[in-house]
């Protein structure tokens, strides 16, 4: 996932596969992924469990939104989030079942009592089935 000048894409274990199966259309605008009929249905996805994604973002004293456009695959996905300030966590699971696909937007809200750093890993907790059950990572908006 591209750079939106201030969070980015880390790390992503397992394989990479690019898929199309997102049920929303997204176009950059200006480094913000827009909901566009006319944009693209494109994300990545990875298969297997614990093979996931790693974001990060920059936290501060005044409160940032992050919207994470996610999906998972015959699989359940959990959503980690920690700001390195050891100020707070927090989890969460989207469950999908066998061979469907469920898109999600999560809202974060976050703040710190000093400048540090937000950290999501997007995992596969459990995949279903025989084929590529895993979490999908279609766009993300900070501001």
């Amino acid at each position: 996932m591209p750079s939106t000048g201030e969070g980015r894409a880390r790390r992503s274990t397992g394989p990479r596969i690019r898929h199309a199966l997102s049920p929303q259309r997204f176009r950059r605008t200006g480094g913000t992924p827009v909901d566009r009929s006319d944009g693209t249905d494109t994300g990545v996805r990875t298969c297997g469990k614990n093979n996931g994604f790693t974001l990060t973002a920059p936290a501060g004293t005044s409160t940032r939104v992050l919207k994470l456009y996610i999906g998972v695959i015959s699989a359940k996905g959990r959503l980690d989030a920690t700001l390195s300030a050891g100020s707070a966590t927090g989890s969460s699971t989207v469950d999908q079942h066998p061979d469907t696909l469920k898109s999600a937007v999560l809202t974060i809200r976050f703040r710190a009592p000093r400048t540090a750093q937000l950290r999501l890993d997007w995992t596969t907790a459990e995949a279903y089935g025989q084929g590529c059950g895993g979490v999908a990572l279609e766009a993300a908006a900070l501001r």
